[in-house]
């Protein structure tokens, strides 16, 4: 079990998302409060999750991934070795791939693109579920901006968006 604190804090976090779900079904307009339901929703989620490992250590051990592998060191004047930083480089080359994609190709082509292109490669899918997991990304994603919302979403530069 780890420190009241730390437990406290999360449910205090856990509360004050349940308060701002709350108001958010008395906004007068559809449109305006889906945003912050999903975003409530899913934190709350998620939050619940963080508390559950923080009271559990069996559930902890179910949630403990990481994209960076083994953490960096606390000593002074420690410099960590390429293996283990290159997660932190992987991370920060596909965010940046992901940026001008968007830039050149919109919102949705990027989207699809770099998603595809990381189960592929990172996950090591097959090329038949690639194409499900990319098209029902895809299709949640329209239909929440654009259906639901009736977002116009940007459609790159290539794509005659800025010129």
């Amino acid at each position: 079990m780890r420190s009241k604190q730390r437990i406290l804090f999360t449910l205090a976090i856990i509360i004050f998302l349940g308060i701002i779900l709350f108001q958010t079904m008395e906004l007068s307009r559809e449109q305006s409060r889906l945003v912050p339901i999903w975003v409530s929703i899913v934190t709350l989620v998620l939050g619940i999750g963080v508390l559950a490992s923080d009271v559990s250590a069996r559930v902890a051990a179910f949630f403990q991934v990481s994209l960076l592998g083994p953490g960096f060191r606390a000593e002074k004047g420690y410099v960590p070795r390429w293996s283990e930083r290159r997660g932190f480089f992987a991370i920060s080359v596909w965010f940046i791939m992901l940026m001008i994609l968007f830039l050149l190709f919109g919102f949705y082509l990027a989207i699809g693109l770099c998603i595809g292109v990381f189960t592929k490669v990172y996950g090591k899918m097959s090329w038949a579920k690639v194409v499900l997991v990319v098209g029902m990304t895809l299709g949640v994603t329209y239909g929440l901006f654009s259906v639901m919302m009736g977002l116009r979403m940007f459609n790159g530069i290539l794509f005659g968006e800025i010129m």
